[in-house]
């Protein structure tokens, strides 16, 4: 019949392949949330920047930060539930790792952990665009 891909199909994804994917975000998650630690610690040695810039400048950072842990935290804890949920799921089913994933709301890909990760991306980058720029307005 020729290449699914060819097509326009996917191959079926595995239950292998799905938990890897869940780890590999956890992985990304970890490292968004060093950055932006390192920004929250760079913000502190920058204070005097905040002095001489706008007082809003440093409200507006705290609120970008404050939020893109909470986002962060809300990814993180998304793929970590998926992952032991699918986990439990084949443990206790009996189903194998190189299963395909099942079509039922078990293994539905956890999309707002997903979304909350970009969305804590973009305001650690808005974080530091501001940061940059009160150490521009001294």
């Amino acid at each position: 019949m020729g290449n699914p891909e060819q097509a326009g199909q996917r191959k079926a994804e595995t239950i292998g392949l799905r938990l890897a994917d869940y780890d590999r975000w956890k992985q990304f998650c970890a490292y968004l949330g060093g950055g932006i630690g390192a920004l929250v610690l760079f913000g502190d040695l920058a204070k005097d920047s905040f002095e001489a810039a706008p007082h809003w400048m440093r409200a507006l950072f705290i609120t970008l930060i404050l939020s893109a842990g909470v986002f962060l935290g809300r990814a993180f804890f998304g793929y970590v539930f998926a992952a032991a949920e699918l986990s439990k799921k084949q443990l206790n089913d009996g189903i194998k790792v190189a299963d395909p994933v099942p079509d039922d709301r078990w293994f539905k890909y956890p999309q707002a952990s997903f979304v909350c990760y970009w969305a804590s991306l973009v305001l650690a980058a808005a974080a530091a665009v501001l940061l940059c720029s009160a150490a521009w307005q001294t």
